[in-house]
């Protein structure tokens, strides 16, 4: 079972990724065009942000995505324009640089763990699809998991989202690399709304990754009664 939610989890980050994360969604409800109307002006690094466009910002957390993705060299060539496709500055300070890399490096750590999640889930469904295990059924685990989001959203209460997220960063990411940014330092923060971005796409992800255990274990609750049900 845990291998099936791990390998969910996976697919679902696959897809998402796929999606740039439904940034543009998330974007508007987050109100994050005022947001950089607002604080723009008053970056301490980077000019006339405040001038781009919602577009520009897609384009560039598009680009910000592959880059983690696929090749970090991308990162230092990122820079944002006018209305009129002018070239203000680059985005992105040695700093982010620095921290979008250590990103980078975790993601393929994820990926391994996916990857490993999904040959284990199949490895496992094979075994026990022999051995005529059932699966509990999609009742069963929307029970279990109600029960176990419960617990974990009481957690989160208690911690306090934005503790949890700074404590999370605090363990994965090597201690002597910046990840805590200001908005007025940061275009990369400012424009992802930082923290509360990456709470829409937990949730996404979550709700997603449930829905593909639930689909999966249908299909291997309809192959075993499609093929270990017979006499």
């Amino acid at each position: 079972m845990v291998f099936c939610f791990v390998s969910s989890l996976y697919l679902c980050w696959l897809l998402s990724a796929k999606l740039d994360f439904l940034y543009p969604v998330w974007y508007k409800q987050l109100n994050i065009e005022q947001l950089i109307q607002k604080t723009g002006p008053r970056h301490r690094y980077k000019k006339n942000f405040h001038l781009t466009q919602p577009e520009e910002h897609f384009r560039i957390f598009a680009r910000i995505n592959h880059a983690v993705h696929h090749d970090v060299k991308q990162l230092s060539t990122i820079a944002y324009h006018n209305m009129n496709g002018e070239k203000i500055d680059f985005f992105l300070r040695k700093a982010e640089i620095t921290h979008l890399i250590d990103v980078a490096n975790l993601i393929q750590i994820l990926n391994t763990m996916g990857l490993g999640s999904i040959v284990l889930f199949i490895a496992t469904g094979l075994t026990i699809l022999l051995r005529k295990i059932r699966f509990p059924g999609v009742l069963k685990l929307g029970m279990a998991t109600a029960g176990a989001s419960l617990v974990i959203s009481t957690c989160i209460i208690l911690i306090g989202p934005v503790e949890l997220f700074y404590l999370l960063h605090h363990w994965v990411f090597p201690e002597n690399n910046q990840w805590f940014f200001y908005y007025e330092d940061s275009l990369m923060t400012l424009m992802m709304h930082a923290p509360y971005l990456f709470g829409y796409i937990s949730l996404m992800l979550l709700i997603g990754s449930l829905t593909i255990t639930a689909i999966l274990i249908c299909i291997y609750n309809y192959i075993y009664n499609r093929y270990c049900t017979k006499k």
